[in-house]
């Protein structure tokens, strides 16, 4: 067997699973980098959240993601250092000059001081996406997914808070949890980025719920999320380089921002968030899924049945 091809197999199926995270983010060595980013001479806004842009990208988008972002850096208050972010909103052109993942793909780099949030300047020329894009274009409008990829970037913004709050990385914390929970807690941030913006917020649920209902996935428990990744076909082809392992991936995304949404709307603030957190990333062993969801039932009224309910976890035993 070729180990070396195939490592570099599941490294590039690792990549594609990054749908809209940044499950590894960093690790490579050609990720975003300032000096990539600076080298190519894009627009700039100087702000709290400096951002760069390609040069076909409208600077009031780059401004207006960038500032939604800086209401995001202060959500931890005294309880984490706020972390340094830098935004790059590129075209298809300068995306391949900056980062190796495919372009659509929205992630973060760690690679210098600040972390570099990079997300696309449209769906449009990402034809990877386009079976999500239609899932999204049927509730949101197909010419309003675009400001949905924008609003992405709080998710990015949402791993780095957690890995703030637990002073470590999002590829420690998946060595800790299931592939769910990064993405859940980064969700959850997310939707509190945008507790001052009704309409962005009532717009981003919509659009997660969206995801949610992509119907007949292959996979939908909170334990089956990590099989997107490593299941295979007949003929070897990761599941997730698939349309329907993309779409699946998706799903879950639009569950878990459904599952943090469900949380804040119970009342469960960052503070009441971030003590459970550290809770969990205390114990020093793996947690699995039963654990994980079991620390917010007491604090989020039906929280069990709903997740029963919705078919991620398995419901008490019946009796005869």
């Amino acid at each position: 067997m070729n180990t070396k091809r195939s490592a570099t197999g599941l490294l590039r199926a690792v990549v594609l699973l990054l749908a809209f995270s940044g499950v590894v983010a960093g690790q490579d060595p050609t990720g975003p980098t300032l000096a990539r980013l600076d080298a190519l001479k894009l627009g700039a806004v100087d702000a709290d959240v400096p951002a760069r842009y390609s040069r076909s990208v409208s600077r009031d988008v780059a401004r207006a993601v960038a500032n939604r972002i800086a209401d995001c850096r202060g959500l931890l208050g005294a309880a984490a250092r706020r972390p340094a972010v830098v935004l790059a909103v590129l075209d298809e052109t300068d995306w391949q000059r900056v980062t190796d993942r495919p372009y659509g793909v929205p992630h973060h780099g760690t690679a210098d001081s600040p972390y570099i949030i990079v997300i696309p300047q449209s769906w449009r020329a990402a034809p990877m996406y386009a079976g999500v894009r239609a899932h999204l274009a049927g509730v949101l409008g197909a010419d309003e997914v675009d400001r949905f990829v924008n609003l992405i970037a709080l998710h990015e913004v949402g791993h780095l808070l957690t890995n703030a709050a637990l002073n470590t990385t999002t590829q420690a914390i998946r060595t800790r949890y299931p592939l769910w929970y990064g993405e859940f807690t980064a969700n959850y941030f997310a939707d509190a980025c945008l507790a001052g913006h009704a309409e962005d917020s009532a717009f981003r649920r919509r659009g997660t719920a969206a995801l949610a209902a992509i119907p007949r996935p292959r996979f939908t428990r909170l334990d089956d999320a990590d099989r997107v990744l490593a299941e295979r076909d007949a003929s070897g082809r990761p599941y997730v380089t698939t349309e329907a392992g993309r779409v699946n991936f998706a799903r879950y995304q639009g569950f878990t921002a459904q599952m943090g949404s469900r949380l804040r709307d119970a009342g469960v603030g960052t503070a009441r968030f971030v003590e459970i957190l550290r809770q969990q990333w205390a114990r020093p062993v793996r947690q699995g899924t039963d654990v994980l969801v079991k620390d917010f039932a007491g604090i989020a009224p039906g929280w069990n049945e709903w997740l029963v309910e919705q078919g991620a976890i398995a419901g008490p035993p019946t009796i005869p």
